[in-house]
This record gives C-alpha cells, sequence and structure tokens, in this order.
C-alpha cells in the first residue's frame, strides 16, 4: 500500500518559529523556500512552479522578488504545493490578505479581526517552540504521521534495524527517520545499540496518553489518508479500497464486529513479516447507520 506522501508535521519543523516572525508573505515566503531548500538541494522555484502547477516557472520567483503579487487565483496554489500546516496556512493566508487587502478582504472582515488572528497564531507557534507538558509531548509524539511507521519497521526485536533500512522500508527522509528515531530512543521507546535500532515498548507513550480520545484522533487522520491514497491510486493493482451496505439482525451486531475484528488480526498476523521492505496499513470501521 502507498504510504502517505505529504508527512506535513514534520516538514516544517525547525522552521515554524522563523515563519511566525515573518512581517508579510514575501519574506514567509523567502523563509519557507530557505527551508525546503535545505531539506532537499534539488528544491527551486521551477520544481515548486511544477507543484503549484504555475503555467509560468518564474512566476514565484517574480512574487518573493516583488515584480508579481499573489492572487486569489494563485493562493490556493502556492498553499497546496506549500503543505503547510493548519496553522502555517492560516497565518500566510492572512499575511496575504492584510497586504492586498484590496483584493482579499471581504467587506465583512475587519482588518483589525484578521491582526487579532494573527496574534493568536504567533502566540500558539510561540507556544509550540516553547516545549510541550510531557502529556502534550506524548500527544504529538503519537499523532506524527511518521512514528508507527518507524516503529513497524524496526523488523525483530532481536534483530533490530539500521537507519538505512528503515529509510528503505518507509520511503521517509533520513532526516526524518533519524529524528523520529532518536526521539523514540529519547523515550524508551526504541534502543541504540552500535548502528541499529531496536524495538523496546509502547507501553511508555501509551500510558502517557492515558485516554482513548489520542486513538479516535489518530484513526480519523488515518482516514484522511486512505482518501488521499484513494484519490491518486484508486484503481491500484496493490491497493484495495472497499466499501459495502448491507442489511443484518440488530442483536448480532456485536458478535459481527468480534468476528471482523479477528478476522483482521488473523491477516496482519499471517501477513506480517518484521524483516519485510515496506511499511502496509489497513483502516476499517464497522458500524450501522443512524
Amino acid at each position: 500500500m502507498e504510504q502517505f506522501p505529504a508527512i506535513i508535521d514534520e516538514i516544517w519543523l525547525g522552521a515554524e518559529t522563523a515563519l511566525a516572525k515573518c512581517d508579510n508573505y514575501r519574506e514567509f515566503l523567502r523563509v519557507a523556500f530557505a527551508h525546503l531548500k535545505s531539506r532537499n538541494k534539488h528544491f527551486g522555484f521551477a520544481e515548486f512552479s511544477r507543484r503549484a502547477s504555475f503555467s509560468s516557472r518564474s512566476y514565484p520567483r517574480d512574487v518573493v522578488g516583488g515584480k508579481k503579487r499573489i492572487t486569489p487565483r494563485s493562493l490556493p496554489k502556492f498553499v497546496k504545493a506549500l503543505k503547510l500546516t493548519p496553522d502555517l496556512e492560516s497565518l500566510f493566508t492572512i499575511l496575504v490578505g492584510l497586504e492586498e487587502l484590496e483584493v482579499f478582504l471581504p467587506g465583512n472582515v475587519a482588518v483589525e479581526d484578521r491582526k487579532k488572528a494573527l496574534r493568536k497564531i504567533r502566540n500558539r507557534l510561540a507556544a509550540k517552540a516553547a516545549g510541550p507538558s510531557p502529556h502534550t509531548q506524548a500527544e504529538q509524539f503519537y499523532q506524527l504521521n511518521s512514528w508507527l511507521p518507524v516503529y513497524v519497521s524496526l523488523g525483530t526485536a532481536e534483530g533490530g534495524a539500521t537507519l538505512a533500512e528503515v529509510q528503505s522500508r518507509t520511503r521517509f527522509s533520513k532526516i526524518i527517520c533519524r529524528r523520529v528515531l532518536e526521539d523514540m530512543a529519547s523515550r524508551k521507546v526504541v534502543r541504540k545499540s552500535g548502528n541499529r535500532y531496536y524495538s523496546e515498548s509502547f507501553h511508555l507513550i501509551f500510558d502517557q496518553l492515558g485516554q482513548s480520545e489520542f486513538f479516535k484522533s489518530q484513526f480519523i487522520r488515518s482516514l484522511q489518508e486512505v482518501a488521499h491514497s484513494a484519490e491518486r491510486n484508486f484503481g491500484g493493482k496493490v491497493q484495495l479500497f472497499f466499501h459495502s451496505v448491507f442489511s443484518v439482525e440488530e442483536k448480532k451486531l456485536q458478535t459481527l464486529r468480534e468476528e471482523l475484528r479477528n478476522v483482521i488480526l488473523k491477516f496482519v498476523d499471517h501477513a506480517e513479516n518484521p524483516q519485510g521492505d515496506r511499511v502496509a496499513k489497513i483502516s476499517l470501521a464497522f458500524y450501522h447507520s443512524l
């Protein structure tokens, strides 16, 4: 199954503070492009134009240089190609709106309201940069798209895996794999010996999370990944997207739920290969209509 390609949480790690301090959208773009270039030496304005589907390869460069402006038509393309987090997307959109007032400011939205929203976003990003509490830290760690694929890529508890092996199985960048592994090691979820990493236990993380609300949010997040993958590869030979509606006896719903759960667990136990070369995912829901 295809791994969700846009690992938005990790893309902007280390850059949010600098982006939050930008006074205008051109400065925001300069900082953002510099950060993306630091992550990928092949990244440039031409590559960004391709991602954003701009007909002119020089348009993003001209916007940053002040020769051209962002328009209502081009703004969604910038947002999509940048793959911003929700807070950074709101920050960027407000900066554009404040600078291009005559184009973007609806009659019922006051400038002061936008500036107030901007301050709230900056305060939220500043609080995040200051460091979360242990409970919030555990929640953020669990909700990252990368942590679970990295963990299941560690192979057997006895054999472990190298950074290169984890990268090969997850298709993540080396930077992301190293950062996640180091974070896991600091939480004693994995153990490093030499150049290999070994799985330890999830319980330290789960104990900090404490409540099922976090697991619910992770499931909802997984459904977003499913939707993204279906958009790209619905007819693929490897992926499976299945949906069915059928009639049952209400009194048997709980029994059917347990039977389906057992079938899936048996399938996973049968299919799982700790030394496999790819990470696959299953997101399953069984529910009755309201």
